[in-house]
């Protein structure tokens, strides 16, 4: 599982690690199978606020893989630095889950990203009905990072979704993804502008 934020109090990261930690209590049969790989970029490491939340995040991380790491198994691998995005995409495609579930957000880019990158047709996202972009990428598995009920089942049907259902998926995501890029958001853009200006009022005749 990759899952990809800033460390910002509005990206849900506190509470997708609760729902990790979850997951594995409560899923003997994935113990020593799957691996949280949780990049979490410092937003402002000035701000009293941002620095609660990374103390939170390596706290939750710390007890995860004391709780039921092993020798050879590490159920958290927390990144705080940012990664090059060509290693970024090959974690991406490497991945057989994103997992986006930010509390609130504009658009958030990186659950596209995740889906340009699968060109093998293949892999499922899990994304927060909170996030801007899940309007448009509706075929991901959405969730509310507000409930525990709602994000222990989302991952749960994320992880044992059939191949057939992935691509499925997969290849609607890509393909809106595709459809949907700056050009179609410039045009947009302009065709509302274009409804907003002003008409000019029609010659009177004589």
């Amino acid at each position: 599982i990759v899952s990809v934020s800033r460390t910002d109090y509005t990206k849900g990261n506190v509470e997708l690690l609760q729902a990790y930690e979850r997951l594995i209590e409560r899923r003997k049969d994935l113990r020593g199978k799957v691996r949280l790989m949780h990049v979490s970029v410092s937003a402002n490491r000035n701000m009293t606020a941002y620095e609660e939340v990374q103390t939170e995040i390596e706290q939750l991380a710390g007890r995860i893989n004391s709780r039921f790491g092993t020798f050879d198994w590490q159920p958290v691998s927390l990144i705080g630095t940012a990664i090059p995005f060509r290693d970024l995409v090959a974690y991406y495609r490497a991945a057989d889950l994103a997992w986006i579930t930010p509390l609130a957000d504009g658009l958030n880019l990186v659950a596209k990203e995740f889906c340009a990158s699968r060109t093998d047709g293949d892999g499922t996202l899990v994304l927060s009905e909170f996030a801007g972009v899940a309007v448009e990428l509706s075929e991901a598995v959405l969730t509310n990072p507000f409930s525990h009920r709602s994000m222990d089942s989302a991952v749960d049907q994320a992880l044992d979704m059939d191949e057939a259902e992935r691509r499925d998926r997969m290849a609607a995501l890509r393909r809106k993804v595709a459809a949907y890029d700056i050009r179609a958001w410039a045009a947009e853009q302009r065709r509302m502008f274009d409804l907003c200006a002003p008409r000019r009022a029609a010659p009177v005749e004589g």
